[in-house]
């Protein structure tokens, strides 16, 4: 992005960008997209749970218990 450059036009090291300029900008959709990813991973899980393919009955999982 242009304020990259414009960092690196200066001379700073890239080690200093990443943690100045780039890391505070990468944390938010980092910890936007944390609760959407585990949303889609509980669906998963109990959609294969729901058909036989996942953790077995001992175990309690959300498509087991949907199953009983």
């Amino acid at each position: 992005m242009e304020f990259v450059l414009a960092v690196e036009s200066i001379g700073l090291p890239r080690l200093r960008i990443a943690i100045k300029h780039i890391l505070p900008n990468a944390i938010l959709p980092a910890l936007i997209s944390i609760p959407l990813i585990t949303a889609d991973i509980i669906l998963t899980e109990s959609i294969l749970s729901f058909l036989g393919f996942g953790i077995q009955p001992p175990t309690p999982t959300w498509g087991n218990m949907i199953s009983e």
